[in-house]
């Protein structure tokens, strides 16, 4: 997880553009997220304009959502690659 209190206070960040002008990103945290555990394909964050902390317990759930996105990912492979049942489905709905 990255997790960046004060993205304006931070030497990586402070003149990305998002930080310097709109939206004025201060505080960010990310998880990656893997695809069937071994490529990464984004990132799960969340952001925020004002610079604050997050707890242990904000930090775990932080990850255990992006654990769910990362079985929903897989489960949308695989009922692809079983003959586009997701897309079935969705045109169905």
């Amino acid at each position: 997880v990255l997790v960046i209190p004060d993205a304006s206070a931070d030497p990586r960040f402070e003149n990305n553009p998002l930080v310097t002008g709109g939206p004025g990103i201060r505080f960010y945290a990310g998880v990656p997220l893997r695809f069937a555990g071994e490529l990464t394909v984004g990132t799960l964050c969340v952001l925020d304009t004002r610079p604050r902390q997050v707890s242990e317990t904000e930090l775990a759930h932080l990850r255990d959502l992006a654990r769910i996105v990362e079985r929903e990912m897989l489960h949308r492979s695989l009922a692809i690659d079983s003959g586009g049942a997701v897309q079935q489905a969705e045109q169905g709905a």
